[in-house]
């Protein structure tokens, strides 16, 4: 079961009192298309690859979902009120290069309307002092495209970068000329490349084309998401150079897994090039790099609460996935990078989601021989306690001057029937908030260039297939127009906390900062009703 709360009221004036505020901190929300703005895979409407399986049933329908696309106005302002100084929102591909019929498979026309609505929401953020976060690939992509465009590497790659060319062009060109703001400084390419590959190919949780070799395609759609990035990186930054716009921050957000194979490997490939590593050092540079996360992330307290059988299913999951990735893994992405070695690490920022980084923590095991894999997001433990390991490790990984972003951080409950339930392990999204920000603050007092936080998500939405989990710090009445509650789906004031909270810190006032971490109960964010 949940604790009330990983840190002592003690701990908590020490960490403080010995704090220094930094300079520039960006606190936040994240939000993606598909999953809060509505308007996908109806009829006229732009389809993505998650078409089929809302119209055979085998899915929810997303429908009108929470409705951003309509009241993007309004959800800003809650993010200025709550405090935030940026929000990261995306931009959905279907719907900048739609195509309402499911049957077409060639490249439709870039949708004017659709960019002018998205440069209108990023304006909108500068107008509140939100930096904008933008997003632009978060695990959909046009039906146009079929199911599996990962696997045909040349088209997809393509299309893809002939959509950030545009989105880029377009999107800043609309900032400058029509909204009189600067252009976009701060991309994510693909948000959690490992993610798709896993859940299409291995977990087969997401669309997928039939008949086809699970580990196989996981690993090659893998490499070609990432190869997918260092082409979008290198594009973007030549656009924003030849159109003598400031240079932009470009990455992309990875699941924080303590599975080598699932995040880090990648992260060292793409810093080998800088870290002078030779084409034919490259295989003792990753066993070397693998053997040194292992251990460090061996040692994690999150890990070392885990049971046997924890342990042991998480190895073989680890070893499963990095035999299929191959020896050595990835070659293509290695021989892409050390082709144009002045531009790695191909990341100008070390950005990543945390929600619980251990396999094996995954499984349940209730009796000798009885599993239950946790895929339920209700189900999953929270680990705020296993974050310092590895902001330690990524830390290390890029050599220590590279800044370290949180771009997603939360946790769920179920709404069955607008109505939230408690979480099997009792967890209270308020306490979880506060127990990771904590972790936060003794990482920055540890001398690491932690330097964003942003919370997964403002208002509940569609997670994948499903209303049932609720991720939103405001709860979202689907049945009454999506109406936002200042409450979560269970009641608690998560929002009231996380304003209490960037307030102080903004404001570089310890007594209040102490203050916001240890009430009880906050201000609402806005009237209830």
């Amino acid at each position: 079961m949940w604790a009330a709360t990983t840190f002592t009221e003690r701990e908590l004036l020490e960490e403080i009192e010995r704090f220094e505020f930094p300079e520039r901190f960006l606190f936040g929300t994240s939000t993606s298309g598909y999953q809060s703005e509505g308007g996908f895979n109806g009829p006229d409407e732009p389809k993505n690859h998650w078409y089929h399986v809302e119209r055979d049933g085998s899915m929810e329908k997303t429908g009108s979902a929470s409705r951003f696309w309509d009241f993007f106005e309004r959800d800003l302002d809650l993010a200025a009120e709550m405090g935030c100084n940026g929000f990261r929102l995306g931009v959905e591909w279907s719907r900048v290069q739609p195509e309402a019929d499911p049957e077409a498979r060639r490249p439709p026309a870039f949708d004017s309307a659709a960019l002018d609505r998205y440069a209108a929401m990023l304006a909108g953020c500068r107008r509140r002092g939100l930096e904008p976060v933008l997003t632009l690939f978060h695990f959909t992509h046009p039906l146009w495209l079929g199911l599996d465009p990962w696997l045909d590497r040349d088209r997809m790659l393509d299309c893809y970068v002939a959509y950030v060319d545009c989105a880029v062009r377009e999107l800043n060109d609309r900032l400058t000329a029509r909204h009189h703001t600067n252009p976009v400084s701060y991309y994510i390419t693909i948000n959690e490349p490992a993610m798709v590959p896993l859940a299409s190919y291995l977990l087969r949780l997401h669309p997928r084309g039939k008949g086809k070799f699970g580990r196989r395609d996981f690993a090659v759609a893998f490499e070609n998401m990432v190869l997918a990035h260092v082409q979008a990186y290198e594009r973007i930054h030549r656009l924003h150079a030849a159109r003598n716009w400031p240079r932009p921050t470009v990455t992309m957000n990875g699941w924080a897994s303590a599975a080598y194979a699932a995040d880090p490997l990648i992260l060292d490939i793409l810093h080998g090039p800088a870290k002078a590593v030779t084409p034919d050092g490259f295989p003792a540079y990753l066993r070397e790099r693998r053997k040194t996360w292992n251990d460090r992330i061996g040692s994690s307290p999150g890990k070392q609460r885990q049971t046997r059988a924890q342990r042991a299913a998480e190895k073989l999951v680890t070893f499963l996935m990095e035999r299929r990735l191959g020896s050595p893994p990835m070659p293509d992405l290695t021989l892409r990078v050390l082709s144009n070695p002045g531009a790695a690490p191909w990341l100008d920022v070390l950005s990543f989601d945390y929600y619980d980084p251990f396999l094996g923590d995954y499984l349940d095991v209730r009796l000798p021989f009885r599993f239950h894999l946790k895929k339920d997001p209700w189900e999953w433990d929270t680990v705020p306690e296993g974050l310092p390991s590895f902001l330690d490790a990524y830390t290390e990984l890029a050599g220590g001057g590279m800044p370290l972003h949180i771009l997603e951080n939360g946790m769920s409950y179920a709404c069955r029937h607008g109505k939230g339930e408690p979480r099997p392990d009792g967890a209270d999204r308020v306490q979880v908030m506060k127990a990771h920000l904590f972790e936060c603050l003794r990482a920055r007092n540890r001398g690491r260039r932690l330097e964003a936080f942003f919370y997964w998500t403002l208002f509940d939405n569609y997670e994948w297939g499903s209303f049932v989990p609720r991720f939103g710090m405001l709860a979202v009445d689907y049945r009454n127009g999506a109406r936002r509650s200042p409450l979560d789906a269970v009641g608690n004031n998560a929002a009231g906390a996380y304003r209490a909270i960037l307030g102080a810190f903004f404001a570089r006032d310890k007594k209040r900062l102490q203050e916001a971490f240890l009430a009880e109960r906050y201000p609402l964010l806005f009237p209830a009703g």
